[in-house]
């Protein structure tokens, strides 16, 4: 089917993302759209077809046997960049970084997380491990009860102006020891846990992504966008959130950094 506007392609943008939350039928993620499709505006056609996509339309789902005939086999490049440790090389991308997302799974399904610091996010302890003070958060502990549970992680480094984007993937353990904690201290302030990563494939990822998305080109795009306040308004039904959440949140968040 044809997706004739820019409101049918946001859901089945929506769709495609979430489709991976159930067994891959695509289900959850067409019954989650329609709910999301119903608010997109105008009793146009355009309209329609996207409320229209969203309730019915059905998708051709891969299998592992259809990928040989979509895409080429990895060339030596992207094959000889992998190393099963942290080189010299990946380790000043790493020290480089401020950023990162750190991916989990476990019993309730897969978790990405955003981590960041004022100077590097992350360190190395040798040319396997890597460790990951676990800073003031919202306590959800998504990602450190996945890898309590499973241990499967997965870091993406970002650094500012660098089109390059470090990947690590190995096996994560969550430890509260007091000596390693103490190294990561601001002030009297210490992570209240560390994730050590044994670091099994490091490698670089093309620049593709971020050129495309042209991530570094000082642009703002945050203007429309929801405040934290208004989305809590109204996921709660007004309970909490609203204007007098994000007025305090600058206070609270300088308060509540580290």
């Amino acid at each position: 089917m044809t997706l004739p506007c820019r409101g049918a392609a946001w859901v089945k943008n929506l769709t495609e993302s979430l489709k991976y939350l159930t067994d891959g039928t695509g289900a959850y993620a067409r019954a989650a759209a329609n709910r999301v499709a119903m608010d997109i505006p105008g009793p146009g056609a355009e309209a329609a077809a996207a409320r229209e996509w969203a309730m019915g339309a059905d998708m051709r789902w891969l299998t592992e046997d259809d990928l040989a005939g979509i895409y080429d086999p990895p060339g030596a490049t992207a094959l000889r960049k992998v190393a099963d440790r942290v080189t010299p090389e990946y380790a000043r991308l790493l020290l480089a970084s401020r950023f990162c997302v750190l991916a989990t799974q476990g019993p309730r399904g897969t978790d990405a997380s955003p981590r960041g610091d004022d100077g590097p996010v992350a360190r190395l302890l040798d040319p396997h491990h890597v460790a990951l003070p676990d800073w003031q958060g919202n306590n959800r502990i998504d990602s450190i009860s996945n890898i309590v549970a499973d241990g499967r992680a997965s870091l993406m480094f970002l650094i500012r102006g660098s089109a390059t984007v470090l990947r690590l993937r190995g096996h994560a353990r969550v430890t509260d020891d007091a000596d390693l904690r103490a190294t990561f201290a601001r002030g009297e302030k210490l992570p209240r846990a560390v994730i050590v990563l044994r670091v099994a494939e490091a490698y670089f990822q093309c620049a593709r992504a971020v050129n495309r998305a042209s991530l570094w080109d000082g642009h703002d795009d945050s203007a429309s966008l929801p405040t934290p306040g208004e989305i809590l308004s109204v996921l709660s039904s007004d309970e909490v959130g609203g204007a007098a959440y994000d007025a305090e949140w600058p206070e609270r968040a300088a308060r509540t950094m580290w």
